[in-house]
Parts: structure tokens; sequence; C-alpha cells
């Protein structure tokens, strides 16, 4: 009877411990989902990783060593890469927001009408971070500012290529 205990209390401590362990695809698939990212920009950060082993890594296919491993998660995960292509065109279509390549922050396009026959005052205000949520929010204050001193503002679009 001791021995049946033993071995259920041995099975449930390998479920409960592969249950809390996550693999290194599912860390990946982690990450590129949170950062929107595609495979030719995880290749892009990852430089020395072919397109087909990133695919391998994702499907599980692959494991890398550990030291590999920790160096992809952290390149992925560092907060100095630019935001994927994908969350630059939801800011740009959501909140009228575009990415500044040179130096790597987001910013604001705006005009401020002066008249009804005056095309109005153009204005790029830069923002200064790298986190969307925050370009959101900066952005939310500018137009705030714009409003409080009566100044009639238009986000423009900035034309895509």
């Amino acid at each position: 009877m001791d021995n049946e205990k033993t071995t259920d209390q041995s099975v449930d401590t390998l479920l409960v411990s592969s249950e809390k362990e996550i693999s290194f695809a599912q860390t990946l698939t982690d990450i590129r989902i949170q950062r929107g990212y595609s495979v030719p920009e995880m290749k892009s950060i990852l430089c020395r990783v072919s397109r087909v082993t990133i695919h391998r890594w994702l499907s599980g296919r692959q494991v890398p060593e550990a030291e590999t491993q920790q160096w992809a998660i952290e390149r992925l995960s560092d907060p100095r890469n630019p935001p994927s292509e994908r969350v630059q065109n939801d800011m740009f279509r959501l909140h009228n927001l575009t990415w500044d390549k040179s130096k790597e922050q987001w910013k604001l396009r705006i005009t401020f009408n002066i008249g009804t026959k005056v095309v109005g005052k153009r204005e790029s205000i830069p923002l200064p971070t790298r986190d969307p949520d925050m370009a959101i929010f900066g952005r939310s204050v500018a137009l705030a500012m714009a409003k409080k001193l009566k100044l009639k503002v238009d986000c423009r679009k900035q034309k895509r290529k």
C-alpha cells in the first residue's frame, strides 16, 4: 500500500514540474506574439541564425544548446529592438504615430489649423520613448495641451510608401 502512494506522489510531482516548465519553442512563440515579430524580423535580430532554423525552433523540432537558447531569448527580449512592422503599422493606423528610425523613438505628426484659407503649421512632435503604450500616452497629453491652448489640431497622415 505504501508503494502505491509513493508511486502516485512521484507521478503527481512529475506532472506538476512538467506543467511549470516552459519549452524553448513556447518561450520564443510568446516573445514573438508579445512583440509582434515576423520570422524575417526575428532573423534580422538574431543575425547568425537562418530562417529555417528559427522555424525549427518555433515548431520545437530543433532545440539549441542552453547558451544559444539564453542568447536568443535575451536578443529577442531586448527593449532596444525596434518595434515590429505590424506594431508600427498599427500605431500609425490607430494613433497616427510614426517610428523615427534615425532617433529610435515615436513621433506625432500634427497640423495646427490657423484659419479657413490657410493650410496651417505642420509639426512633428518627438515622443522620447520606445514603448508604444507610453507613446500613446504622450500623444494624448500633447493633444490635450493643444486643446487647452484652444488650438485647432488635425492629426495629419504621412504618406506611406
